[in-house]
């Protein structure tokens, strides 16, 4: 399709610069400069308020038909199996479990890299035709500023994977937020490209040391009996994040350099999570992997109940001394086909994120929608669509240990795959995007926040050997972040050779790929705890 790679980076920079800077209209101008549709008309003038009422009914309808499919197919494929009880679900995982204080402060502290990244990834679509305007950007550096943020993350996971087994946990998500601070008052201080570039870097460096780090960190002190919901929680956090940001783009929209502001306040939510980092015990895990046993002990027994943590000291007991952090190359091959399947089994779920293009949709969707319906309110068309996002994660996060991962990843595949080909279906028939390719969208991102959204955070933790988890964790964050910034480059090339309708096309195959994964290669694991999940690999 093109003759060398540069020639590719070309066509995406100029097919994002059309997108973009066809929604900049100068003050004093008309709308004209936007794609004439008989769509336009209703949502502007006198009957702004018709438009909003169409947007919520159909954000809301999306919302109801996204949950009412999600939970027939869990219940009936539950129905089918009829599954005994996991025999390597020990007592003490099947009883309620009170969070104690130290729980609570590690799922608070551990908040903000979520949110940071759900932010960042609204923020800047938003904003990026007023930052190209006022830096005087040109294509090619509007679609690095627009990009550039996936792959800086996958060089900061692996830094986040070496702190964490370097220094501890806790330490490593320290750093991780100072960069996530200075990062962003870099960017709103921008006067040139290299400077907007180098904030954004440091932020996105910080943002995939951080993610990987909480994710790790949640998984070895959560209890067993609800690990599941503490861990699954980040995709709520990332959703939340996203709604700030699309709150902020419709306050400010029409404040003088208000994208500075919007950039600027990706900072503050580190800075409210850093005075809590001292209130957590550090992983009892990973104290464990030190050979600190006494501590990692103690640091147990103030997360867990007494029960629990007597059974996992038993565990500790009888297995061998563990001999420490593994390195790269054991934790990228391990010798042990068990934690090596169980090793590229995480990793494979957690791709699922960027296989299912939900970071495509979530960037462009805010612009392409803008140039049907103008930009006041395509940014309150995605506020909702986040708010309904938020609606389905929570009780996906709460029947998380009770549904079980494996149900809620299928059910959720076979949603976002059916919400794309709707979505190439109403580009092929020309229906309007409202309400039809929003309802789809909503869908979409519904069906998303219930499967793959909350399950992955959970399952590529827990299926790892403590050994390995950290750089295991890293891995995964680096092929996702890697994949998703390949997939927001080439999105606007692929829209402008193949068109919108076969570019979604081809993300829903991307799905019933990920469809095929999850039934063939993964297991069920809810309700085992850490200590047990070898069993799981070996038997399943």
């Amino acid at each position: 399709m093109f003759d060398d790679g540069s020639d590719c980076v070309g066509a995406a920079a100029s097919s994002l610069l059309q997108l973009t800077t066809d929604l900049h209209v100068q003050r004093g101008g008309v709308t004209a400069r936007l794609r004439e549709s008989s769509v336009l008309g209703i949502f502007t003038g006198t009957q702004r308020l018709h438009g909003l009422s169409i947007v919520l009914v159909t954000c809301l309808g999306a919302t109801c038909v996204g949950v009412t499919l999600f939970y027939t197919l869990v219940v009936l494929r539950r129905s089918r199996l009829k599954q005994p009880s996991n025999p390597s679900l020990s007592k003490e995982t099947q009883t309620q479990t009170e969070l104690s204080w130290a729980m609570l402060a590690a799922r608070t502290v551990t908040a903000a890299s979520s949110m940071v990244e759900g932010y960042e990834m609204c923020s800047m679509s938003g904003v990026i035709s007023k930052v190209t305007h006022d830096l005087h950007l040109s294509s090619w550096q509007s679609a690095w500023a627009m990009g550039i943020s996936p792959f800086m993350m996958a060089l900061g996971a692996p830094l986040g994977g070496w702190l964490a087994d370097r220094v501890g946990r806790l330490p490593a998500l320290l750093a991780s937020y100072l960069a996530m601070i200075s990062g962003p008052i870099l960017m709103g201080c921008s006067q040139s490209f290299g400077e907007l570039i180098m904030g954004r870097s440091i932020q996105a460096i910080g943002m995939g040391a951080g993610m990987g780090v909480s994710v790790i960190y949640m998984t070895e002190v959560a209890p067993a009996a609800i690990r599941g919901q503490l861990p699954s929680l980040e995709d709520l956090f990332l959703v939340s994040g996203m709604a700030f940001a699309y709150l902020g783009n419709s306050t400010l929209q029409g404040v003088p350099e208000g994208w500075r502001w919007m950039l600027g306040l990706g900072g503050v939510f580190p800075v409210l999570a850093l005075p809590l980092l001292g209130l957590p015990p550090e992983s009892p895990r990973y104290l464990l992997l030190r050979g600190r046993r006494e501590e990692a002990e103690e640091a147990l027994l103030s997360l867990v109940s007494p029960e629990e943590a007597a059974a996992a000291m038993a565990q500790w007991s009888a297995e061998p001394g563990e001999s420490g952090p593994a390195t790269w190359a054991d934790a990228l091959w391990p010798e042990d086909p068990v934690l090596r399947r169980s090793f590229f089994v995480g990793v494979g779920v957690f791709s699922l994120q960027f296989l299912s293009g939900i970071r495509v949709v979530m960037s462009y969707a805010d612009t392409v929608m803008a140039k049907d319906v103008g930009e006041s309110l395509a940014h309150t068309s995605m506020l909702l669509l986040t708010i309904g996002r938020t609606l389905a994660v929570l009780p996906a996060i709460m029947t998380l240990d009770t549904l079980g991962r494996r149900s809620m990843l299928i059910a959720g595949q076979v949603g976002t795959s059916l919400a794309l080909v709707l979505v190439a279906v109403f580009y092929w028939t020309g229906a309007a995007v409202l309400p039809c390719g929003y309802f789809a969208l909503v869908l979409f991102a519904v069906s998303y926040s219930q499967g793959i959204g909350p399950v992955v955070w959970v399952y590529t933790g827990e299926v790892m050997h403590s050994a390995v988890r950290a750089k295991g964790m890293a891995v995964a964050l680096f092929a996702s972040r890697v994949g998703a910034g390949c997939m927001v480059l080439a999105y606007p090339a692929l829209r402008g050779h193949l068109g919108t309708g076969w570019t979604f096309l081809i993300l829903a195959l991307s799905n019933v790929c990920g469809l095929v994964f999850v039934c063939l290669c993964a297991p069920e694991t809810a309700g085992v705890s850490i200590e047990r999940m070898r069993k799981v690999f070996e038997h399943d």
